[in-house]
């Protein structure tokens, strides 16, 4: 019997992650999925990782969510 090693659908997509560039951390990134058209947004603080879907599929406002979704996140640190 043959074992097959298939990923999760909800496993980001190896091309689609992508990072938000100077001044933000590499903890911080945009990703998509086989179970979402939507771009989704995660961050690592505080020894988890944060999700949250952007609820769009357009990388420039995906970009945007994502930077609200950090500053927000560092107010809840705090």
């Amino acid at each position: 019997m043959e074992v097959v090693n298939k990923r999760h659908r909800t496993v980001p997509t190896k091309d689609s992650i992508t990072r938000l560039g100077k001044g933000y951390p590499d903890k911080l990134c945009l990703y998509q999925s086989e179970a979402s058209p939507f771009w989704w947004v995660r961050y690592f603080t505080q020894g988890k990782i944060v999700k949250k879907t952007t609820k769009t599929t357009d990388l420039r406002l995906a970009k945007e969510f994502a930077k609200n979704f950090y500053t927000d996140m560092l107010l809840r640190e705090k």
